[in-house]
This record gives structure tokens, C-alpha cells and sequence, in this order.
């Protein structure tokens, strides 16, 4: 019989295998046993096995009760992709569209993010795709920080908490973003005579949910089950791609019409300047966080890269050996840049029909 190749060849094919096996796992003892979650049926008598990789408990909300009515890990994995790609859509579209004001704007940055090589390519390993929420954490933080409702602040945690859960990976992506974006959050709390501390307390209250799977990491590290300092640091330096390579990965996925579209939207763009400016920031937040250990704090000199010094001094960031995947954040930034683009033509565009129909 005819054989396929494995998609993403042999490790992809292993993470697959990993990832189907995780979604069944924890739904099951999510089920049966909570408590023993990290406990897993694998390595026996090894402890806290499940915290030899990622969890996706925060993909439980979707996986767990079909894992449950099913008792089908592939099926239940293959849905679980779906829904993530709708979610990335509807949420990216929902941000686009609150700061463009333009449905259409909204729909095509939507499509482009979620549909584009960069999340697709990722549908076998759902830790590193698994960012629906991102546009919808920037959203609601940003409506946090203008008017601080009870009910927006009460869903920032709660979507905060969701995506944060959904993938170690994915958890230091938002944190990255979230810092690079939380000046023009205090610009926007100032200029509407509201204080940064309520958005940024509900931003820290809902990634307080990582204090519950914590613990086993720390006893996983601390039994020498993980990759030492020096060891992350070495691989790490073989895996970093050079930020000309990162320029080619966005180019290629955005196209140079996508990126003129963003560079329009930055400059001419729908929504505040501070707005504009701190989807700027995210992205270059972003794209030098890509380049990992290849690119020094001063170019040019022996000294550390930013990346290094974060898997130095930062808690859990060893564990981040492909740096690659910080481009999502870029890929995000772009787009919704785009989007206030293409938002600003179609409201000129609007303009100008209307003169000419009163006309």
C-alpha cells in the first residue's frame, strides 16, 4: 500500500503523536482525577511526566467535553484545530474591526492571520498555533485601559488566564507582546483620565492561572529531568535564525503589499498614533526576540544577546528553544497594522462616494 510522509517528517510526526496524546490525557484526568493531572501514564514510575512538555489546559474548555462524549483523541485533536483557527479569525476580526471601524478591513486582516503559512503550517503542533486569543487579550486590554468596566475586566482574566494555559510556548509570547504594548495601554488609560493599574492588575490576576501548573515544572527542573542553563543556552544558539532571515519569513508570508499596506496603516492608519505606535513596538519586540542568540544587545560586539540574557534571568525562559516562534507576534502586529490600513482607504473611499452621490 501507498505510504504518506509524515507531516512535518519525523518530528513533526512526533509532536503530532505528542500533542493527540496530551488533549486525551489531560481530558481524562481532568475527568477522573484533577489532582493527579501531572501524574501521567507514561515514564512510569517517573513523577509530574506531563510536565515534561506542554499541558493545553487551556484548550480543556473545547477538548475536554468532546474527548469526553467521544472517547476519539485524533478526532478530538482535529476539531480542537478548527475551532482554534475560527477563534483566531473571529478574534482577530473583532480587534480590526473595533479599532478600524471597517468590517471588511477586520475580515481580510482576519483571514490573513489566521489562515496564513504561519498558523497552518502549525496545525501539528497546536502548542505553537494555539494563539486565537492574542487579538482579543490586546482588545479587551485596550478597552480596559479607556473605560475599566466590571464586565471587560472581568473577561480580560478570564481570556487571559485561557491563553496563557494554552501552551508554555504561547504563554512568554503574550507576555512579550503584552510588555511592548503596555505603553500605549498607559498612553490610552492617561488620555481617558483613567489609571494603567486596573487594565495591568486584570492582565496579572489572569496570568496568575500559570501559578496552578507551576509547581510540577519547578519539580521537573529541580529532579535535572530538564536541559541545564549552559545546555538551552548552546542549543538555543544553533536553532536562532539570523534577522535577515526573519525579514525574508515575514516578507514572504506577508507579501510586500502587505507590508505597504501595514507601513500605510502605520503612518495614515485608523485609531490614535499611541495606538499605532504601540503595535510598532510589538513588533520590533517581536522580531528581535525571532532572531534569538544570533543578534548581540550592540551588533557587532561579543556581548550576550537580549535572548540570552532573558533565558538567564528570566524564570522558564531556558525552556523557549525556538526562538523562531516569537514571529508570531510580528505576523499579529502587521496584519492588525494592515488592517488600520485598509480601514483608512475605505473610509477616504467612503468619503468620497457619498460627495459624489450627493453630488
Amino acid at each position: 500500500p501507498l505510504k504518506l510522509p509524515a507531516p512535518g517528517g519525523v518530528w513533526g510526526r512526533a509532536d503530532l503523536d505528542l500533542l493527540v496524546w496530551i488533549l486525551a490525557w489531560t481530558a481524562h484526568a481532568l475527568a477522573v482525577h484533577p489532582a493527579e493531572l501531572f501524574q501521567a501514564n507514561i515514564f512510569h514510575p517517573a513523577k509530574d511526566t506531563l510536565a515534561s512538555s506542554e499541558n493545553l489546559l487551556g484548550l480543556a474548555p473545547l477538548s475536554t467535553p468532546l474527548f469526553l462524549l467521544t472517547h476519539n483523541p485524533v478526532l478530538t485533536y482535529n476539531v480542537t484545530v478548527l475551532a482554534v483557527v475560527w477563534l483566531t479569525a473571529v478574534c482577530t476580526f473583532a480587534l480590526v474591526r473595533s479599532w478600524s471601524g471597517s468590517a471588511g478591513a477586520a475580515f481580510l486582516a482576519g483571514a490573513a492571520f489566521a489562515l496564513g503559512p504561519q498558523l497552518t503550517g502549525s496545525f501539528i503542533r497546536l502548542h505553537v498555533s494555539a494563539v486565537h486569543f492574542f487579538p482579543l487579550v490586546l482588545l479587551l486590554a485596550w478597552r480596559a485601559a479607556s473605560r475599566p468596566r466590571p464586565g471587560t475586566l472581568l473577561a480580560l482574566v478570564i481570556v487571559t488566564a485561557l491563553q496563557m494555559l494554552a501552551g508554555i510556548y504561547v504563554a512568554f509570547e503574550l507576555v512579550v507582546l503584552l510588555a511592548a504594548f503596555a505603553p500605549a495601554l498607559w498612553w490610552e488609560a492617561r488620555r481617558n483620565g483613567r489609571s494603567v493599574l486596573v487594565p495591568l492588575a486584570a492582565l496579572a490576576v489572569g496570568s496568575a492561572a500559570l501559578a496552578t501548573v507551576a509547581p510540577a515544572y519547578l519539580r521537573v527542573r529541580a529532579a535535572g529531568t530538564l536541559p541545564d542553563l549552559p545546555e538551552a543556552v548552546a542549543h538555543v544558539a544553533t536553532t536562532s535564525p539570523t534577522p535577515q532571515l526573519v525579514a525574508s519569513w515575514l516578507t514572504t508570508e506577508l507579501t510586500v503589499y502587505g507590508l505597504g499596506l501595514a507601513a500605510f496603516g502605520l503612518v495614515l492608519g485608523m485609531g490614535g498614533l499611541h495606538l499605532r505606535l504601540g503595535l510598532l513596538l510589538a513588533t520590533a519586540a517581536g522580531a528581535l526576540l525571532s532572531s534569538g542568540t544570533s543578534l548581540p544587545l550592540v551588533p557587532g560586539t561579543a556581548l550576550p544577546s537580549v535572548y540570552e540574557i532573558l533565558m538567564r534571568v528570566v524564570p522558564g525562559f531556558a525552556g523557549m528553544r525556538s526562538p523562531s516562534r516569537f514571529v508570531v507576534i510580528p505576523l499579529l502586529t502587521i496584519t492588525v497594522l494592515a488592517g488600520l490600513g485598509a480601514g483608512r482607504i475605505v473610509a477616504v473611499l467612503g468619503a468620497l462616494l457619498g460627495v459624489r452621490g450627493r453630488q
